[in-house]
């Protein structure tokens, strides 16, 4: 009896085992042609890989699912340039995920797709898709879209991962349908969107559904290069759908989208850790949420030098939807140069809660720290430095319509009582916003639940760090500690 099981579970066991196969256009594979592959079926554990050098002008829609643990790996071997999969500027898509789940896309240029804006180079599906990882792939020159997500309520697990995703004629990457959890890591997405003049319509980097994302890491520059007709319109990442589920986008660098905001959300999002500059318009644009309730959580970015000088920070178009703002421990460095009225940070509207804690304000000559352009009946704003090079460093801040030129006029309206009024003594703005020794931002701030030993300075840096040095989570919130045993961070 102990024999017979021995061998079924051996025969079993060998019939699990994952293989490999190779594609090259010289017929050295397994498979010369990508329709070869497309009429093949594989198996969990399966790896498909294509021969460096090669390219394909033909349509890859994948045939089979891995399974959760077991995905099917579309990779590369040999040498030289990466394996070339192209539309020749006639097909859409050039890689069509076809609704599968556990899929891992390797190593692979695609480029040349046809005009096509919501179904992309690569594109996922419009059902259940789970498991599908994008890693280590140019996606190029196609005259549509780079990468489409689509796919349902129940979609998940989505990864695009050190990926170089540029000049692609309209979106870089875009999220149509809602996803139960995405991350976008780690890649360079540049100068997407350059129809959109052409094609009468506005291309972000990123944009679409991007509740339950995650997006850390990345470069995000120069969106709809060259638009006349969508200025304002064509953003780095654009969190555009209606959702009451939080986006976090942390840890990017984000600049150079001439036609739009570094950062604009409709919906609830964390917003941590970036550092965002020279953008056209406003560096971080927030609100339009219409009946949905949102939360904006702001916290610990630098940013400067809005090239139209629309300022650091907008809250705007509130909705009939509840609206809570929490602006926390932010370097807002001299964004709003276009107009007198433009300041660091403006809020239009009546908001549910607005909280403006531990922020530097360096604004512009001429110009001020924030605007609030109408009575706020919940508002907690304080312990935050203002300065600027001319006129003594006054804050001229604007509430209600009137401008309140010194920190004593803006204090008798019951904000920033324990405000700061000096020069933060930054290290050298535009390259490094740390604080120098001495700096009255210093343990001048005030615990807002983002730290949890010691007073926390004014501003994105903590005195004396450059980095955080270790990481430490409680369940729901991540800490960062700095050299100097302090903590920061959250979301």
């Amino acid at each position: 009896m102990k024999t017979i099981i021995l061998i079924i579970f051996s025969l079993f066991s060998l019939n699990i085992i994952a293989a490999n196969y190779n594609v090259a256009t010289d017929g050295s594979g397994d498979y010369t042609t990508i329709s070869q592959v497309n009429s093949a079926s594989f198996s969990p554990g399966d790896s498909i890989f294509f021969n460096r050098g090669d390219t394909w002008a033909e349509t890859f829609t994948i045939p089979s699912s891995g399974s959760s643990g077991n995905p099917i790996f579309f990779g590369a071997y040999g040498t030289g340039a990466d394996p070339i999969i192209t539309g020749s500027d006639t097909r859409t898509p050039v890689i069509h995920v076809n609704n599968n789940s556990y899929i891992i896309i390797d190593n692979i240029t695609i480029e040349h797709c046809a005009s096509d804006p919501w179904h992309g180079a690569i594109r996922t599906g419009t059902t259940s898709t789970v498991g599908v990882v994008i890693q280590n792939c140019t996606i190029q020159d196609n005259r549509g879209s780079g990468i489409s997500l689509q796919g349902s309520s129940t979609a998940t697990s989505v990864t695009i991962d050190n990926c170089i995703i540029q000049n692609n004629g309209q979106f870089g990457i875009l999220i149509s349908d809602a996803f139960t959890s995405g991350e976008i890591k780690d890649c360079q997405i540049l100068s997407n969107g350059g129809y959109a003049d052409t094609d009468a319509q506005q291309f972000s980097n990123i944009q679409g559904n991007l509740s339950n994302f995650e997006i850390h890491g990345n470069t995000i520059y120069n969106a709809a290069p060259g638009t006349t007709t969508k200025l304002s319109e064509s953003h780095g990442i654009y969190s555009s759908s209606a959702t009451t589920i939080t986006c976090n986008i942390y840890n990017n660098t984000i600049y150079g989208n001439l036609a739009g905001a570094g950062i604009k959300a409709r919906y609830s999002v964390n917003v941590y850790n970036n550092l965002i500059y020279n953008n056209g318009y406003t560096a971080i644009s927030l609100g339009g949420n219409g009946t949905t309730n949102a939360v904006y959580n702001v916290h610990h970015n630098i940013t400067y030098g809005s090239v139209l000088g629309y300022g650091s920070l907008s809250v705007t178009l509130k909705g009939s939807g509840t609206l809570d703002a929490n602006i926390y421990n932010n370097t807002f460095y001299k964004s709003g140069d276009a107009y007198n009225s433009t300041k660091e940070v403006s809020i239009s509207d009546n908001l549910t809660s607005l909280n403006v804690k531990n922020n530097i304000f360096y604004a512009a000559d001429g110009r001020g720290g924030i605007r609030i352009d109408t009575t706020q009946s919940n508002a907690d704003i304080d312990y935050n430095l203002y300065w600027k090079d001319t006129e003594s460093g006054v804050p001229n801040n604007m509430y209600n319509g009137t401008t309140y030129t010194t920190l004593a006029e803006w204090q008798a309206l019951g904000f920033d009582t324990n405000g700061v009024n000096e020069n933060p003594d930054l290290v050298n703005p535009t390259s490094d916003f740390r604080l120098q020794s001495g700096s009255p931002a210093i343990d001048a701030g005030v615990d807002v639940g983002l730290t949890t030993v010691g007073l926390p300075d004014i501003g994105a840096y903590e005195f004396g760090t450059s980095a955080p040095i270790k990481l430490q989570t409680d369940g729901s919130n991540v800490y960062y500690k700095l050299t100097n045993g302090k903590w920061w961070g959250g979301n």
